[in-house]
């Protein structure tokens, strides 16, 4: 369910009637969020046809392992698209802004390291990961694959962006997701968006 989910049920397991309710109010939170996408996937997906879920997968391992190992954590798989949070624990529910002191905040056992520096060595770590993943690799030198995309490689964009977000439910009784809504979430997706255009793998707020 991811952190958000985790905080969501485990509030409504705690209420009087341990029922999930998807009618309540969000919850103001600042953190970095971050989005991936999978380039060229409708091709991928034509062509790999079945085993385009194992592709998905597969980069799915890579992300997650590399936003968790680096203090962050995977809110929503959207297809070919993830979208990764990094909450500032010490950012008030109030604050209009966060100051830049929090949204460097360092993170513990005395590294100097900050979650601003997790989130962007995370975003590094995962596109060389899958690029040398074997499985990937086997999937993408098919005969089919190289048929439409000569040399075919994996290429992935990522976007960072820091702000506030209202963390809830959002569905119904019959189907419920936990994520986040805010302006700021979808400025990450749009930084992801506009690595292509400007040939980078990773584009990031200031």
């Amino acid at each position: 369910f991811g952190e958000a989910g985790g905080r969501i049920i485990g509030s409504n397991l705690n209420s009087t009637d341990g029922e999930l309710d998807a009618q309540t109010a969000g919850a103001r939170v600042h953190a970095i969020f971050g989005f991936v996408v999978v380039f060229q996937f409708a091709t991928l997906t034509d062509c790999l046809k079945e085993s385009v879920m194992l592709f998905v997968n597969h980069v799915a391992g890579v992300v997650h392992k590399c936003v968790h190992g680096h203090r962050g954590s995977c809110n929503k798989n959207i297809g070919e698209a993830w979208l990764l949070v990094w909450p500032l624990k010490s950012a008030t529910d109030t604050a209009e802004h966060v100051s830049r002191s929090l949204e460097v905040e360092r993170v513990t056992h005395g590294s100097g390291h900050t979650i601003a520096d997790c989130a962007l060595s995370a975003f590094i770590l995962s596109p060389l990961l899958v690029a040398g993943h074997p499985k990937l690799l086997e999937l993408g030198a098919t005969d089919e694959v190289q048929k439409a995309m000569p040399g075919y490689k994996v290429k992935m964009g990522y976007g960072l962006h820091t702000g506030w977000a209202i963390e809830g439910a959002i569905g119904s009784d019959l189907k419920i997701d936990a994520s986040y809504l805010s302006p700021n979430v979808n400025l990450a997706s749009r930084l992801e968006a506009a690595s292509a255009q400007y040939g980078v793998s990773v584009l990031f707020s200031q």
